[in-house]
């Protein structure tokens, strides 16, 4: 079989790379969820709930739900139960992360105010993880970083058709620590993941520069 390959003319290194580079493409769009048509509109009510009582977002007074972004609290229908590996997959990919199927586990979900949940699918904004102390986080913290710079000064848009909008901009949640129970993590390898994919679309459109504290997402 070898011989008749080179008898063709082609070169058996050149054809093992071109496989091998064809293949991780593919991986990569598999891993790779985070488009703005991946997002799902339906929305579950048992999941909501399930990452309201495990991130402990709720208060007793009112149906407000805290976003784990901005520590604020929010009319439940503005705070998205934003799933980490998104719904649209079914589950197919959790094990290329090394994680269980259940794409519905709390541990694959965030509580994120709609504009946020929408940045994060654009990979227009991602999470970082600091596995010691920095001057800004603490260990084991995530912290918001916002790519996109043409989202800096704006504000939230809400779902609104009166082109109504939060008081707070993207640039006010930029560095910013995700709210998180003692000891509760969602799944940070996958947070990890989006970070490298966005990461990696922010160098090739210009919007940061490469930097060594980055270096690790594309190890």
């Amino acid at each position: 079989m070898l011989q008749e390959i080179r008898a063709l003319g082609y070169d058996v290194r050149a054809l093992r790379t071109d496989i091998a580079h064809s293949e991780t493409r593919r991986l990569q769009q598999e891993l790779d969820c985070w488009h703005s048509n991946a997002r799902t509109m339906f929305e579950s009510c048992l999941f909501k709930d399930n990452l309201a009582l495990y991130y402990q977002c709720t208060r007793p007074t009112d149906s407000y739900l805290k976003c784990m972004v901005t520590g604020a609290f929010y009319p439940r229908n503005e705070v998205r139960a934003s799933h980490i590996v998104k719904k649209s997959t079914d589950g197919m990919t959790m094990h290329l992360y090394g994680l269980p199927t259940d794409i519905d586990h709390v541990r694959n979900g965030l509580l994120l105010l709609e504009p946020i949940e929408q940045a994060f699918d654009r990979k227009d904004i991602c999470f970082l993880y600091h596995s010691v102390a920095t001057e800004t986080a603490p260990a084991h913290s995530l912290t918001v970083k916002v790519l996109n710079p043409n989202l800096l000064t704006q504000a939230m848009p809400k779902s609104s058709p009166y082109g109504a909008t939060y008081p707070i901009t993207y640039g006010s949640i930029d560095g910013s620590v995700l709210h998180l129970p003692s000891s509760i993590f969602p799944y940070r390898r996958a947070l990890s993941m989006q970070a490298k994919f966005a990461l990696s679309r922010a160098l090739n459109k210009g919007w940061i520069a490469d930097d060594p504290s980055i270096e690790t997402y594309f190890n």
